[in-house]
């Protein structure tokens, strides 16, 4: 592994529509290779994140990664480029643990909870904001069946991303739900204790968390077998994700699309 604290590896400097790639850098530590991603998610800066990633595996021989999230989002394909790739890291035997900072929305957001369970972590001053895909162009006039080949392939990106989610969060099986479910049910519990106690953390909390809280709680509690749970929960996220508003940090938690607020959750 390598020893050199706080060595700083920065993408060369670019200019022109290919800049985004100076956003991201590394910091390799003692332990972990921090990889700070402060930039679009686009194939360009993917591409050099992947690069980091990949030489601070075979060539400094760390195990485990954090990648630092500051980003809005941006493309869905280069979002799913990377997941795949963290899976097949992860089957390497490698880790790669996600932190959001300030703002982490979008694409960005699917990542960061693609990242190690265990090892996804959020501030309480984080802007966590997932919604369905969106679809950007520049044509001022559009056919009827264009716009209809357009739903078809946002609605396949979604139905994607949406399985993709569901399996890491909660895992492939009816055991692995089961599991999941006694989990968020004791999550609820915790949060909803923290936002009765009045205290300095509470500041983060949104004004309708409790009342996220209570709807997820009725929402899990009203499962009556383990073969509804995915279903249930994937109608829950479905409602989530087309608010299109910043996420409750303290939900996000419960439905473990996130590990860990930072000075905050156990």
């Amino acid at each position: 592994m390598y020893n050199t604290m706080h060595t700083m590896t920065a993408a060369p400097v670019m200019t022109g529509p290919d800049s985004s790639s100076a956003l991201v850098t590394r910091i390799l530590e003692t332990h972990t290779a921090r990889i700070l991603y402060a930039a679009p998610v686009e194939p360009i800066a993917m591409q050099r994140c992947v690069e980091l990633i990949d030489e601070s595996f075979s060539y400094y021989q760390y195990d485990q990664v954090e990648i630092e999230i500051e980003s809005n989002g941006g493309r869905v394909d280069s979002m799913h480029s990377m997941r795949a790739r963290i899976d097949r890291w992860r089957r390497d035997g490698r880790k790669i643990h996600t932190r959001a900072l300030v703002t982490c929305a979008s694409a960005a957001a699917s990542l960061l909870s693609m990242g190690e369970i265990g090892g996804r972590t959020v501030s309480p001053t984080t802007t966590l904001l997932y919604h369905f895909s969106r679809v950007h162009t520049s044509s001022a006039a559009i056919t009827s069946e264009r716009a209809r080949d357009l739903t078809r392939r946002l609605d396949r990106e979604d139905e994607r991303m949406l399985e993709q989610l569901l399996d890491h969060v909660m895992g492939t099986d009816e055991t692995a739900a089961a599991a999941w479910l006694q989990r968020a049910l004791a999550r609820i519990e915790w949060a909803k204790d923290f936002i009765r106690h009045d205290n300095s953390q509470r500041a983060f909390v949104q004004k309708d968390a409790a009342e996220r809280l209570r709807k997820l709680e009725r929402t899990l509690k009203a499962i009556r077998s383990d073969s509804s749970i995915r279903a249930r929960v994937r109608t829950h996220l479905e409602a989530m994700f087309a608010l299109d508003q910043a996420a409750d940090l303290l939900e996000a938690w419960a439905l473990n699309l996130i590990d860990r607020i930072e000075d905050v959750t156990p």
